[in-house]
């Protein structure tokens, strides 16, 4: 036996998904080296499958897979078929970043739940552009560098970049370290070419955003990683090989760092180029006179040098401005025709197994059409049980019926493609032309991605997708959803599918492993940890879904408060929690819109995460547990670690990073205040007398009292100074806590 291939699945008792694919970090010969199997929880793990092609589909060998923002998972290479398995943990997201020699990067995420495999979609990794051109950085003179023309279904197009006099280029590592960059060959390597291009994208799209246009501009001299920033915008002229309006921005994004995603950059436009040259940046059909070229930064340095890119009159291009190199996407929002609809849902369940005849020991399963049978062993009080749905023969627990098709089928409705996944192998089937209720039968052949005979039960994973031609939509800005207005009379470059998604139990046990003919003891019970059933002896089946959700406390004694940090957190105090989430650990963050704090809950233990409990908008750039937050509503957890949450009264958006600091995403500040504020931070406390530098009007508990309980209030009164009582922190944070638990117990139909 290969000592390195996947070891057989005992089939006298039930196997872990965990135990199934421990092959694959530990033993002889684990494929995916380096990684820290303390860090892998059997409960979470799940294996990430897919392929590593060239532009020509020819599989890569030896092409390396690694998520280098989780480097305790360490890393694995494709085999002889271009195929890998990468463990991960399912319940969160992990960023995969795929290499190889002389390849362009590209990167993609998987969010698997727990204990599954997920199949990804093929990766084509680019070769770089056999074209480099020279520049010289500071040079005196404008600087005209183009790439390779790309043909294709589509138009053909080339990239030409323009670089201003004087501009200088320093190189920005990934720590932050710069160093100035004299010289440099420019590569320009389009990544959205031929039948490849949406498998060698360097990332997913957002997804609001269409298949389009993708380059990377990489200098020979850095790599394909550093990013190089400029002194001054450099300009790119791609050919509108895709009829987008004169006018029109043009949204970009870029790939800088591959680990993170897509950012959105500053738009650009579409130009046409007139005689003379000049340019019509508006979509009038006039050159645009010099005030409005100046107030779009284009100059007669830039102008004049169109023709040496070969940029002609009469033509309209997509120009925008660059600050740095790195991988950079045009594209625009899209939508599907407004006929378009869903495929129907599929995710239905059939009936029990209902006895409906028998004779002697033996019975029938009508709805299921099983045959059962029972025969005692004389003097023990156990029986030998024969079902038929847990014999190999059996088919039909391992056929799946997915609905493709409704009764209506659109007219531009192209095709269909059904893709069932079991065990990290996908059969995917296509469909047309279409016709209304069309089904598609899968049936399994009961092994897993490594050719073993898998024992018990586990789940289809279905994707059902309608293709139409699309519409590009005009859009603002980079990853935005668009307007609904068409910006152009082309069909999107890729189709647009609706999808619909969904899981079905599939397989059943195979009693012949047990080694008496495929019959049981009645009282020998086998649980199947992988697909959660415990298949009895008698015949009988029960699945741990049956058994419905558990509501579990993981928080909170009951009291308004902020005490208990550094203890079990089911005997800490919370201020009003509002939003809740789960990093891929499964540590849980809970955000105090009155405790103004985010605490986090690891290992049954809480703490505080963000906010020293005192409301404000302070902090920013320095430890988040000192610094003041304002109000903390939604709270989420970014793939790559931060930790964002929304300030209600600071409008504002805020992430700690792995780091430990607090810095604001989007917003800024507190909100202004309109009406004067009573002189209020002089006075004490009302409630507990206490004098602090920063005191709070609030509204008397009754007044408040009045809107919780009637859902209105006197206006005249909530204006009236006189109806407003100086509070400290604290005790402003225990009336709203107080106040809210009021509410909820009204609604409730309790006794306040």
């Amino acid at each position: 036996m290969d000592p390195c291939a996947a070891p057989p699945i005992d089939g006298t008792a039930g196997v872990s998904f965990a135990e199934a694919i421990r092959f694959l970090t530990e033993g002889a010969c684990p494929r995916q080296l380096g990684a820290d199997v303390g860090y892998l929880e059997a409960t979470r793990v799940s294996v990430a499958r897919g392929r590593v092609l060239d532009e020509a589909g020819k599989p890569l060998v030896g092409a390396k897979v690694l998520a280098p923002r989780e480097p305790k998972l360490g890393q694995t290479t494709t085999d002889a078929e271009g195929r890998f398995s990468f463990v991960v943990l399912g319940g969160g997201s992990s960023r995969l970043r795929f290499e190889a020699q002389n390849k362009l990067l590209a990167h993609r995420s998987v969010s698997p739940r727990v204990n599954r495999f997920v199949a990804l979609d093929d990766v084509v990794l680019v070769a770089p552009s056999a074209k480099a051109t020279p520049l010289t950085f500071g040079a005196t003179e404008w600087q005209v560098a183009s790439g390779e023309t790309s043909r294709d279904a589509s138009e053909a197009r080339t990239a030409v970049v323009l670089v201003p006099p004087g501009t200088r280029a320093e190189v920005v590592k990934a720590n932050g370290d710069k160093a100035p960059l004299e010289r440099g060959s420019l590569r320009i390597t389009e990544y959205t070419r031929g039948s490849t291009g949406p498998a060698a994208m360097p990332g997913e799209l957002p997804p609001a955003s269409a298949y389009t246009y993708a380059s990377a501009f990489t200098l020979d001299e850095v790599g394909v990683e550093p990013r190089v920033s400029f002194s001054a915008p450099v300009i790119t002229y791609v050919d509108n090989f895709l009829h987008m309006k004169v006018g029109a921005p043009v949204p970009a994004g870029v790939l800088e760092d591959g680990d993170t995603g897509w950012k959105a950059e500053a738009s650009g436009r579409i130009v046409a180029v007139l005689p003379g040259p000049s340019l019509d940046t508006d979509g009038d059909g006039q050159a645009d006179d010099a005030a409005s070229l100046a107030a779009a930064g284009i100059t007669a340095g830039e102008l004049a040098s169109l023709a040496k890119g070969g940029i002609a009159p009469g033509k309209s291009y997509l120009r925008v401005p660059m600050a740095h190199f790195s991988a950079w996407d045009l594209n625009w929002a899209f939508g599907p025709p407004f006929d378009s609809v869903f495929p129907p849902n599929g995710d239905g369940k059939g009936g029990p197994g209902i006895p409906c005849f028998g004779s002697g020991g033996s019975w029938f399963e009508c709805e299921r059409r099983t045959l059962a049978e029972d025969l005692p062993l004389v003097g023990t009080g156990v029986v030998l049980h024969y079902h038929s749905d847990r014999m190999p023969g059996r088919k039909d627990a391992r056929t799946v019926t997915v609905p493709v098709t409704g009764a209506v089928v659109p007219a531009s409705a192209k095709r269909a493609e059904v893709s069932v996944t079991v065990l990290g192998v996908t059969e995917t089937k296509t469909f047309a032309p279409l016709t209304p209720n069309l089904t598609h039968t899968f049936s399994w052949n009961g092994k897993d991605a490594y050719g073993r005979d898998w024992p018990g039960q586990t789940v289809a994973e279905v994707r059902v997708g309608l293709a139409y031609d699309g519409v590009y939509q005009n859009v603002r800005s980079f990853g935005a959803y668009g307007d609904g207005e068409a910006v152009t009379g082309d069909k999107t470059r890729q189709e647009v599918f609706l999808r619909r998604t969904y899981e079905l139990p599939v397989g059943a046990r195979d009693q012949t492993a047990l080694g008496l003919g495929g019959w049981s003891l009645s009282e020998h019970h086998v649980y199947d940890p992988a697909g959660r059933v415990l298949y009895r002896g008698d015949g009988t089946t029960r699945y741990a879904a049956d058994l419905g959700a558990t509501l579990r406390i993981v928080a909170g004694n009951g009291r308004f408060g902020g005490a208990g940090d550094g203890g079990q957190a089911t005997q800490a105090e919370l201020a009003l929690p509002d939003g809740v989430a789960v990093d891929s650990k499964g540590t849980i963050y809970v955000s105090e819109s009155l405790g103004h704090r985010i605490r986090k809950i690891e290992g049954g233990v809480i703490s505080a995460f963000a906010g020293t409990g005192t409301q404000g908008h302070t902090g920013d750039g320095g430890p988040a547990t000192q610094a003041n937050l304002d109000t903390p509503r939604a709270v989420t957890v970014l793939r790559d670690g931060r930790v964002c949450f929304a300030e209600q009264y600071a409008d504002s958006v805020r992430c700690v990073g792995r780091d430990g600091i607090v810095r604001t995403l989007a917003g800024g500040g507190p909100k202004p205040i309109t009406a004067a504020p009573i002189a209020a931070t002089r006075k004490p406390c009302v409630t507990c007398g206490a004098s602090e530098s920063k005191m709070y009007a609030d509204h008397k508990d009754p007044l408040v009292r009045q809107h919780y309980e009637g859902g209105g209030i006197d206006k005249s009164k909530m204006r009236a100074t006189s109806e407003v009582q100086p509070q400290c922190a604290t005790c402003s944070n225990r009336q709203g806590g107080r106040l809210s638990a009021y509410s909820r117990r009204k609604g409730e139909g309790l006794d306040p």
